[in-house]
């Protein structure tokens, strides 16, 4: 679950744009889902790989639609991006 501060979303339902607001919302719902490509690719893989260990093309493979990382390498990419990472019992 990704938490929007009040602000981003007035920003975001004001957006006049209702294409931009939907791939944003698109885009939020992929990293709800654990795809964090799209964010390591704005901050910059150059230097994702730098601060993780990991080669870009390690990373372009692990964060790729298709990718299937470890958790350790998702744990990398969640500390580098200044993530965390939060688990709680699921509610029946």
């Amino acid at each position: 679950m990704i938490i929007q501060s009040d602000e981003f979303k007035a920003w975001h339902d004001d957006l006049r744009d209702n294409v931009a607001r939907a791939r944003i919302a698109a885009r939020i719902r992929l990293a709800e889902h654990g795809n964090l490509g799209d964010i390591a690719r704005a901050r910059g893989m150059s230097q994702l790989a730098r601060e993780t260990g990991l080669s870009r093309e390690r990373l372009y493979q692990a964060l790729s639609a298709k990718g299937s990382p470890e958790f350790g390498t998702i744990m990398k990419v969640i500390r580098a991006l200044g993530l965390t990472l939060h688990v709680e019992i699921a509610r029946a």
